[in-house]
């Protein structure tokens, strides 16, 4: 999956963002900093 995919656009990164934000509600970073890694891994593992 590259970045200008329809896959990528329209499904992954409204995904993480939404995810992203909603945690920002906790007062520690430490759990959006965690979403951030597993997500990344998880569209580094979907591309290989």
């Amino acid at each position: 999956m590259v970045f200008s995919s329809y896959l990528f656009i329209c499904a992954f990164l409204p995904v993480v963002l939404i995810g992203y934000y909603g945690l920002s509600f906790l007062k520690s970073n430490v759990w959006q900093k965690l979403f951030l890694i597993v997500s990344s891994l998880f569209f580094t593992g979907i591309t290989v």
